[in-house]
């Protein structure tokens, strides 16, 4: 599987990413890694939660809980939604970790990314 070094990331995450990616002259195992997404729990006429800040917390969070993210983005599911308030809006957070930890994720509400066809990179405020 080849390995995907982020070619823009967050602050937080790029720190990882890097180290991930390596200088090219590494030997050791080539680590798999999984992306995973779930809703940032914002409701249509409510705010938008695809903040910078509010990522970086959610990173932190993760690696809190054993889950350390190579590659975060903010992200929307793509699918229509009914003009009515109080629904899901459809804003994600993306995560990419290695995929031994992935099942630590998916305890915190992730999913594999792979499950939302219509998922898409939406850029962060």
């Amino acid at each position: 599987m080849p390995r995907h070094c982020p070619s823009r990331s967050l602050p937080v995450s790029l720190a990882l990413a890097l180290a991930a990616c390596g200088g090219g002259g590494s030997s050791g195992p080539e680590v798999v890694t999984e992306d995973l997404a779930r809703s940032t729990g914002a409701l249509s006429c409510g705010p938008s939660l695809l903040e910078t800040t509010r990522l970086e917390r959610e990173i932190t969070d993760l690696a809190a809980a054993g889950v350390p993210v190579v590659r975060a983005r903010c992200g929307s599911d793509g699918q229509p939604r009914p003009a009515a308030c109080g629904l899901d809006a459809g804003e994600l957070w993306i995560i990419r970790t290695a995929a031994e930890t992935a099942p630590l994720a998916r305890a915190r509400g992730y999913r594999p990314l792979a499950d939302i066809p219509a998922a898409a990179e939406q850029a962060c405020r």
